[in-house]
C-alpha cells in the first residue's frame, strides 16, 4: 500500500465534542520501502498544540512551538506547507533543521526561547539536482543533516532516493546554495560532518540502496555548484572532481557519528534492523583510507551511537532494542582492542518495537553538561502507557546516566500523562503525527525535531535531591575485629562523602570501604557537625550485629572537646537503626555556634554510626562524616 494511499484511510475522522480528529482505524501498515514512515497515526489535532503545563515542569519546561504542522491528515503532500522535521543539528547560534521536503535555517542567537527562520530549502521547488517527480507518491525524502562542530557556512544533508547525499553553502543563510549531490542510488538515513585536518568532511549512512558509510570532502564542493554524480553507476566518475572520498563500511548502515580524540579523528556506526549487525568503529583521521579499531554487537540488534568525551576519557553510547548501554572505549581509541569493553552503565528505555526503523541517539552538550536525546519514531500511542517514550540523559556521571524529563504527571481528557507524554496522540488525546525524531541543546535551551512540531524547551540545571543516606555492608553477622566491607547505597543529590572508622583499620575510606566495627568499651567520633542558623545536623547509629541488642551513650563535645550535653543508654535491637533529627540534640545553641563533635561510646554491642550536614532551607548537603545510613 502506497503511503498516501495510506494515510487517506486512516485520515477518515471523526469530529468529537474535544474539537479534536480521532481517526477509524488502520493501525501499522507497511509504507513503501525503505521509509520508516507515517506507519500509523491516529489523532489529527483540529486545536493548536498546547505547552506543557507548569505543573508538569521540573528540570526541564516547555517555552514554545516554533513551528506547527499537526493539521497535516496524508491527504496532501508533505511539502513547506507541513513542515516536518526529521533531524536537527546546531552550529554558532543556527539551527539546521531536516524536513521531509528539504530543510530551514533557524537564528537563535538574540532570542534562543523564540527562534527565527531565515531560509527554507524546497525540493519540490527545484533546490535539489535530483529529486522526485511532482506525480510521486512519495514525499518523506530528507531525513537527516549535520554541519561541521563550530562550522555554519556547509551543511551535508542525507535523504532517500533520489535525493541521496547533498552538500550546501550554507553561508547566506536566507538563500543556501547546493554544491554537490551523490544521488540517486543512495537511501541516507545519518549525516555526521566534521573537520578533520583543515577540511570540512561529511559521512554518510546508506540503509539501501548502494548500502554503507561514504565520505564526501565538503571543502572541495565548494569550488562546485550543483554538480551531480552517482558513485554507484559510474564508481570511477570525475564529474565532480575531488569531492567523493570512498567507502569507509561496505554493508547496510543507518546510523553514524564521530569526534575527535587525541589527534586522531574517529567514526562508529550501526547498522539498524538489517543485516549485517553490528557495531563498528574506525579511525578516520584520514578520511579517504579509514581503518578499522574494533566491532561489537555482532548479531544484535542496533539503533543509535553517539560518541563523546570528558576530559582524556572516551566513551560510546549504543541503543540496542529497549536499553542504552554506555561504553569507556578509551583504550580502544588509544592503544586499541579486540573488541568493544563491556558496558559501565546500561539504562533501560521503552522498547517502542514499532519504531525500529527509527531509535536515535543525538549527543550535544547544555554548556558543559554532556547530554543524549533518546527519540523515535512512534506516532501512534493507542493502547500503550502514556509514560514517556523519549528521553534526555544528562551523562555527566557515565555510570550513571539521569534522565532529567521532570516526574509529575496529570489528567488530562480523562487520560493520564506526563511531561513528554503531553504531546503523544491517540484516539483521544494529544498532538497528531508527533513523534521525537531528534533533540539538541544549545546553552540551557533544547531544541526538538518532533516530526509535525518544532518546539523549545529549557534546562533549568540539576536541581538537587535531599539524599537519603543508606549502605550495606557484608558479611551480614560481625564481631568484634571482624573485616567488614561497607557499599554506600545512598540516594539523592549526594555531593560529597567521608567514612571514618573510629578504632577501625583503617580510620577513613572514600568509596567501598572495610574496617572493624567497634565493638563494647569502644567508641566512634563524628566531627564538624553544625547546628546554627545556617546548617543542621541529623545523626544515625546503627547496631552492626544481626543477633545481640546494643547499648550506647551519646556524647556532645565543643571543638575544644568540652562536653556540651549528653544521651544516655540508648537501646538499639540487633541489626536496627536510630535516627536523632537536630531537635533531639543535646546542645546549648550559644555553646554549638562554632560546631560540634559527636562521640558514641559502646556500652554493650557494636556501632557504626554516621551523620549528615545540610542546609537550612535548600536541604543541600554539606557534608556527610562516617557511614551513610
Amino acid at each position: 500500500m502506497s503511503k498516501v494511499s495510506f494515510l487517506r484511510k486512516i485520515s477518515s475522522c471523526l469530529v468529537s465534542s474535544m474539537a479534536v480528529l480521532t481517526c477509524a482505524a488502520v493501525l501499522g501498515a507497511t509504507l513503501l520501502s525503505p521509509s520508516p514512515a507515517l506507519a500509523k497515526a491516529c489523532s489529527e489535532s483540529a486545536i493548536a498544540p498546547r505547552t506543557v503545563p507548569p505543573s508538569l515542569w521540573g528540570e526541564l519546561q516547555s517555552v514554545s512551538v516554533a513551528q506547527d504542522a499537526t493539521n497535516f491528515t496524508g491527504n496532501t503532500r508533505a511539502d513547506t506547507r507541513f513542515p516536518m522535521a526529521t533531524g536537527i543539528d546546531i552550529e554558532n547560534g543556527y539551527i539546521f533543521l531536516a524536513a521531509y521536503f528539504g530543510f530551514q535555517i533557524w537564528d537563535i542567537r538574540t532570542a534562543p526561547e523564540t527562534p527565527v527562520k531565515l531560509g527554507v530549502v524546497d525540493g519540490w521547488s527545484g533546490a535539489f539536482a535530483s529529486w522526485v517527480s511532482g506525480s510521486s507518491e512519495v514525499d518523506q525524502i530528507i531525513r537527516a543533516i549535520d554541519a561541521p562542530a563550530g562550522d555554519d557556512t556547509l551543511a551535508a544533508v542525507g535523504g532517500i532516493n533520489p535525493a541521496g547525499l547533498s552538500i550546501w553553502n550554507t553561508q547566506n543563510k536566507s538563500q543556501p546554495a547546493l554544491l554537490y549531490q551523490d544521488a540517486p542510488s543512495k537511501h541516507v538515513y545519518q549525516v555526521y560532518a566534521a573537520t578533520i585536518g583543515g577540511h570540512a568532511y561529511a559521512f554518510a549512512a546508506v540503509y539501501e540502496g548502494d548500502a554503507g558509510i561514504f565520505a564526501y570532502d565538503m571543502t572541495a564542493a565548494r569550488q562546485l555548484s550543483r554538480c551531480l554524480e552517482d558513485r554507484t553507476v559510474t564508481p570511477g566518475a570525475t564529474t565532480c572532481p575531488g569531492v567523493y572520498k570512498g567507502r569507509v563500511f561496505n554493508g547496510s548502515s543507518q546510523y553514524v557519528h564521530g569526534m575527535p580524540f587525541g589527534q586522531r579523528h574517529f567514526l562508529v556506526r550501526s547498522a539498524g534492523s538489517r543485516p549485517p549487525r553490528s557495531v563498528n568503529l574506525y579511525d578516520v583521521t584520514n578520511p579517504a583510507i579509514p581503518v578499522a579499531v574494533t566491532s561489537g554487537y555482532s548479531g544484535t540488534f542496533t539503533a543509535g551511537v553517539a560518541l563523546w568525551s570528558q576530559g582524556n576519557i572516551a566513551y560510546l553510547a549504543v541503543r540496542t532494542a529497549n536499553k542504552v548501554n554506555i561504553h569507556d572505549v578509551t583504550t580502544c581509541l588509544t592503544t586499541g582492542c579486540a573488541s568493544l569493553p563491556a558496558p559501565i552503565a546500561s539504562v533501560s528505555v521503552a522498547p517502542v518495537p514499532e519504531s525500529d526503523e527509527w531509535k536515535s541517539v543525538d549527543f550535544s552538550r547544555s554548556g558543559t553538561t554532556p547530554m543524549l536525546f533518546i527519540g523515535n519514531h512512534d506516532l501512534c500511542h493507542a493502547n500503550e502507557s502514556l509514560s514517556h517514550t523519549e528521553y534526555v540523559f544528562d551523562v555527566s556521571n557515565p555510570l550513571a546516566p539521569r534522565d532529567i524529563t521532570p516526574p509529575g504527571i496529570l489528567v488530562d481528557l480523562g487520560e493520564t500523562v506526563d511531561y513528554w507524554s503531553w504531546y503523544y496522540s491517540d484516539f483521544i488525546r494529544g498532538f497528531g503525527n508527533t513523534a521525537p525524531r531528534g533533540g539538541k541543546f544549545n546553552g540551557a535551551y533544547l531544541y526538538r525535531a518532533d516530526l509535525t512540531l518544532f518546539d523549545v524547551h529549557k534546562w533549568n540545571g540539576h536541581v538537587p535531591t535531599a539524599p537519603v543516606a543508606s549502605f550495606t555492608w557484608s558479611p551480614g553477622e560481625i564481631y568484634a575485629g571482624d573485616p567488614v566491607s561497607f557499599t554506600d547505597t545512598s540516594q539523592g543529590t549526594v555531593t560529597s562523602r567521608t567514612w571514618s572508622f573510629q578504632d577501625g583499620t583503617p580510620s577513613a575510606s572514600v568509596v567501598r570501604p572495610g574496617a572493624s566495627v567497634a565493638g563494647e568499651g569502644a567508641s566512634q567520633l563524628l566531627t564538624g557537625l553544625r547546628q546554627d542558623a545556617g546548617n543542621q545536623s541529623t545523626l544515625w547509629i546503627f547496631n552492626a550485629s544481626s543477633r545481640q541488642p546494643a547499648r550506647y551513650d551519646i556524647v556532645y563535645l565543643s571543638p575544644g572537646g568540652q562536653e556540651l550535653g549528653r544521651i544516655e543508654n540508648v537501646l538499639l535491637p540487633a541489626g536496627k537503626t536510630q535516627k536523632i533529627d537536630p531537635a533531639q540534640h543535646r546542645l546549648p545553641a550559644a555553646e554549638a555556634a562554632d560546631g560540634f563533635s559527636v562521640r558514641i561510646q559502646v556500652q554493650d554491642g557494636k556501632i557504626f554510626s554516621s551523620a549528615q550536614v545540610v542546609k537550612n532551607g535548600t536541604r543541600e548537603t554539606v557534608s556527610i562524616q562516617g557511614v551513610n545510613r
